[in-house]
């Protein structure tokens, strides 16, 4: 048994740390930390402090006014001979909460243009638990066949000052420790202190994708900084102008 990550984990791993940097941007924006329309290096705090103030969040706005719009309006299951099919399912729906958590998954599918959300079975547990999760943390593999059928998965994060991978596959689940004070993208150091065995027989994880893998405003960024930038010199405009000018 091996103790370590192995080659297809290690790429999961990889692919997933090398989208960090372009979801970290895409947050920026959705934060109204968009990049300041001018470069300020060797600028003074004051002109930093009226830089921002030409920032327009139209990412989030973007975003608010499709994820409003995403409601879930009912239940149909596609099992022959299910009577009460709709009525499990929504009696696990609101068991899990997602009447509101949804709207979490949502944002994520907006914001980064992929989002996951994972089944899991506790011991005592009546019903199922789902989890939505960050893109940022969470990595699948599709079948070249089927984009919609995970074939293998992970999700990476830090707890009690060590950093936790779990990987997802049909027939079993992996979990893979290292010292929080490593990088928690590098495979190296990675090692295996539990496997169980998948009760549910295929990957527990679901992959959701916005049009073209893309956040609502991923395609509109320069407008962002275009807009922002427009903003910027009419502030510079009305302000210099409020001096009175002397010859």
């Amino acid at each position: 048994m091996a103790t370590q990550l192995d080659k297809s984990q290690q790429a999961l791993l990889k692919s997933l740390a090398r989208k960090q940097a372009h979801y970290n941007l895409l947050e920026r924006y959705y934060d109204g930390d968009a990049p300041l329309p001018e470069s300020a290096e060797g600028q003074s705090r004051a002109y930093r402090r009226f830089q921002r103030k030409a920032r327009l969040n139209l990412a989030q706005l973007s975003v608010a006014a499709v994820r409003e719009r995403m409601v879930i309006g009912g239940f149909r299951t596609g099992a022959e001979g299910d009577d009460n099919g709709d009525r499990v399912a929504r009696r696990l729906w609101k068991a899990n909460h997602l009447d509101y958590a949804s709207a979490d998954l949502h944002s994520y599918l907006l914001r980064f243009g992929t989002a996951y959300a994972i089944v899991g079975y506790p011991d005592g547990s009546e019903y199922p638990v789902v989890t939505v999760e960050d893109p940022r943390q969470v990595y699948a593999r599709v079948s070249p066949v089927s984009p919609s059928t995970v074939v293998e998965a992970i999700k990476v994060f830090s707890e009690d000052n060590r950093h936790y991978l779990y990987c997802y596959r049909g027939e079993l689940i992996e979990v893979f420790v290292k010292p929080s004070e490593q990088n928690i993208f590098d495979p190296e150091g990675y090692q295996l202190v539990e496997e169980m065995a998948n009760p549910l027989g295929e990957v527990p994880v679901v992959r959701f994708a916005n049009a073209d893998e893309k956040g609502e405003y991923e395609p509109y960024l320069d407008i962002i900084d275009r807009v922002n930038h427009m903003i910027l010199q009419r502030l510079i405009i009305s302000t210099t102008q409020a001096f009175r000018q002397r010859v």
